[in-house]
């Protein structure tokens, strides 16, 4: 059975029904959900075991950002962006 279907089926329920079906379906979804919070930082180890997980960034196929000439994007850049950026560097 598609989404749809179920959709057009369940469109038909009385606005009482269908809340208490998306009450039940959130409260699915959060039991499902595992949410972690940190207050401390990643340690280096801990940052380090992460991020060994990814392919590591081969510079052969990737180019050289800092050789990129980004003068054809000047004329895109406001006053205002350039004060904004400037404040943060």
């Amino acid at each position: 059975m598609s989404m749809d279907s179920i959709y057009e089926m369940l469109s038909s329920l009385t606005d009482t029904n269908k809340k208490w079906l998306a009450d039940h379906l959130y409260k699915d979804i959060s039991k499902n959900k595992v949410t972690t919070t940190r207050s401390e930082p990643l340690s280096d180890e801990e940052l380090a075991a992460r991020l060994s997980k990814f392919p590591s960034w081969d510079e052969v196929d990737h180019a050289d950002l800092s050789s990129v000439d980004y003068s054809n994007y000047k004329p895109f850049v406001s006053q205002k962006t350039k004060e904004i950026v400037s404040k943060w560097l």
